[in-house]
């Protein structure tokens, strides 16, 4: 796992929006093409009753509801996933300020993203200090 902020946060949302434009691009161009791509498949097609240009066509609108049903469960489930981790951060920071102990929202941020607020729960009714 990459320890860079490159892949959190809104760099995911990035990392899914280029490659699913990518994919809809082919989609598009595979919907819209008059000519065959794969010549290769074009014995099979007539055995299905299809033209190599329809069954190309086809295959492209099939990539595109592909495409649009991914991403949308992606991007669903990231959501979700920056949400949960920003109200636990903010849970952390506001039972450490009702124990009284001083931790920074970076520290907060850290121990939501890698799963650990339990623990810094725990250090935080022991007393220990987080930051230390």
């Amino acid at each position: 796992m990459c320890s860079c902020d490159l892949f959190s946060g809104w760099g995911q949302v990035g990392y899914i929006v280029v490659v699913r434009f990518i994919g809809s691009l082919l989609g598009n161009a595979m919907i819209w093409a008059q000519t065959v791509f794969y010549p290769i498949y074009r014995p099979t097609d007539a055995a299905r009753g299809l033209s190599p240009v329809s069954d190309q066509n086809i295959a492209g609108g099939l990539m595109m509801v592909e495409q649009m049903e991914v991403t949308l469960v992606l991007l669903g489930w990231l959501f979700y996933r920056l949400v949960l981790r920003d109200e636990q951060r903010q849970g952390l920071v506001d039972y450490a300020h009702r124990q009284g102990v001083e931790i920074s929202d970076e520290r907060a941020r850290r121990a939501a993203a890698a799963g650990s607020g339990e623990r810094l729960k725990a250090r935080i009714r022991a007393r220990d200090r987080p930051d230390a």
